[in-house]
């Protein structure tokens, strides 16, 4: 099973929602990619998944997950939730890079929107690239 994670600054543009779509369909149709690992803190977080949720209706056999960086408290109810382990352990400021570094590793591939080099989406990014995981860049379309 291929499994592909996401990355992206709190804020993005709009207009990325049509590449992200096409980008999924893609990795779907031509690379096997039947589970999608997405954060929820911001809005390029809530884009990709309005478009896994729009993908799920076409492709049926497909599963994502919102993973979480912190002991869920409460209940979604629209998606599934993850709660890796490893986000659990070590101080609770250092969750999101637990949870972060966890779905690099789960992952085969990268699909992010990182349109400058700091922050914790770019330092992500770079951490795939070193583990030699393919990484497809939204604002670089």
């Amino acid at each position: 099973m291929k499994c592909c994670t996401f990355f992206g600054h709190r804020q993005c543009p709009q207009r990325i929602e049509p590449m992200l779509l096409q980008t999924v369909e893609e990795l779907i149709r031509e690379h096997g990619v039947t589970l999608f690992y997405v954060g929820g803190q911001g809005e390029f977080d809530r884009t990709v998944q309005r478009v896994l949720n729009k993908m799920q209706e076409r492709y049926p056999k497909i599963e994502w997950y919102e993973v979480l960086a912190y002991h869920p408290e409460r209940k979604s109810g629209e998606h599934k939730t993850l709660f890796p382990e490893a986000a659990e352990l070590g101080p609770v400021r250092f969750a999101l890079s637990r949870r972060n570094r966890w779905m690099v590793l789960h992952a085969d591939f990268l699909v992010c929107y990182v349109a400058h080099d700091w922050g914790g989406a770019a330092r992500f990014v770079e951490y795939a690239l070193r583990q030699k995981k393919c990484v497809i860049n939204l604002a670089e379309k």
